[in-house]
């Protein structure tokens, strides 16, 4: 992790996260877990859980949620909840399913990965294509004449701080708008 340099007693021992440290730590972050989604891999991740409380309320409990970076389901095919029911028996509840495999009722946890081998982790995983040399290239030659300021600006709407971050797709929108700029 990087530490904000910019605020006072960054050295110290007793050292306190400001918020722009925590802006470092959710950057750092949302770049590890689009790493992870362009591996060549199926992934499975875990969290613990923790009490959701109501909107608009102070400290009313309102079901369960995992504890973790909040746009964590958006990444994920299937998010999955493991629990005990009144019984003792462990249950799961499948909240997401993008793959369509896995079944709507609750299921003991035996059964899951009975579930996750059959039908999830056979299937061929999608890579997400990097940008190439000849795209950076292209890029360093459109955007030349442009402030510095203004295309990391740009790059945060796809969630990257570098060229070097971007997928050969996000690489093929941001030439197709430059090109289509420049004949205007």
């Amino acid at each position: 992790m990087r530490r904000n340099k910019g605020s006072k007693g960054h050295r110290t021992e007793f050292y306190e996260l400001s918020a722009k440290d925590w802006g470092l730590i959710k950057s750092d972050l949302k770049s590890f877990f689009r790493k992870l989604m362009l591996l060549n891999l199926n992934i499975i991740m875990t969290a613990r859980e923790k009490v959701r409380y109501k909107a608009g309320s102070f400290m009313v409990p309102d079901g369960q949620t995992f504890d973790g970076e909040k746009s964590l389901p958006y990444l994920v095919d299937s998010v999955i909840r493991t629990y005990r029911d009144k019984d003792g028996e462990f249950l799961c509840e499948v909240i997401k399913d993008r793959t369509g495999t896995l079944p709507q009722e609750d299921f003991p946890t035996e059964h899951l990965v009975g579930f996750l081998t059959k039908n999830a982790i056979h299937r061929k995983s999608n890579p997400v294509k990097q940008i190439s040399e000849k795209q950076i290239s292209t890029l360093n030659e459109l955007l030349s004449d442009f402030d510095p300021l203004a295309i990391t600006k740009s790059l945060a709407v796809y969630n990257v701080e570098r060229l070097e971050e971007l997928s050969h797709n996000q690489a093929e929108t941001i030439i197709a708008k430059c090109l289509s700029a420049s004949n205007k």
